[in-house]
């Protein structure tokens, strides 16, 4: 019988949501896809028409998590900001803000930071420098709008600003999956944020907006 399209999405997302679990209590590498199927209630036919292998399911898994954040990016930068260090350092704590406050994200951003990859995930390395460029290619606009407006310090370069807002939010993120218990997440981002936005920021700037805080 015909599958329909709403059933084969229904499929599919049982699929990825026990991918997801399992993925994040065993490791991906001891996880084979039969023991996905079994686990979300299919047939082993059913995960390898969805999915060829495990690489092909921490791709979807990103695209899941990574959906809401890429959005944000991509509204903010319909148009040039104002502001476009507050706007950076605003992107990063809504980020935050969504990580947060959805367990499901945090399971799978901890299973796509700490996973090996090599043996059958290397392919995903090439995938996983685009989609690092494709991030970087929004940050480092906000600081080259930054510069043009005369808002970056002339100690910093964009590209070199844009790198070290990549680098901290990528090492908050790492160091808080870890234990998301230890600290809010938000709290320490935000805190950090607002000493990186004053440094990064030219006297113009700040003269601007004294207290040189996000907006």
């Amino acid at each position: 019988m015909r599958r329909t399209k709403a059933e084969a999405e229904e499929t599919r997302a049982r699929l990825l949501d026990a991918a997801e679990h399992l993925f994040f209590e065993h490791g991906v590498s001891s996880v084979t896809l039969e023991k996905i199927a079994s686990t979300a209630g299919l047939t082993r036919g059913a995960i390898y028409w969805h999915f060829a292998n495990k690489a092909e399911i921490l791709r979807a898994l990103d695209q899941v998590a990574s959906l809401d954040i890429e959005a944000l990016f991509d509204a903010a930068l319909e148009t040039e900001p104002e502001d476009p260090l507050a706007t950076a350092c605003t992107l990063a704590l809504d980020a935050m803000r969504l990580i947060a406050t959805d367990e499901r994200r945090q399971r799978i951003y901890s299973v796509l930071i700490r996973s090996d990859y090599r043996g059958e995930l290397a392919e995903l390395l090439k995938w996983k420098r685009e989609v690092n460029e494709r991030y970087h290619s929004h940050t480092i606009r906000l600081f080259e709008a930054a510069h043009r407006k005369g808002h970056l310090s002339a100690v910093w370069q964009p590209g070199t600003a844009a790198h070290l807002y990549d680098w901290f939010f990528m090492g908050l993120l790492f160091d808080w999956l870890d234990d998301p218990r230890a600290y809010d997440l938000v709290a320490k981002g935000d805190e950090a944020l607002r000493a990186l936005l004053i440094g990064w920021s030219s006297p113009a700037r700040l003269a601007v907006r004294a207290d040189g805080t996000p907006a």
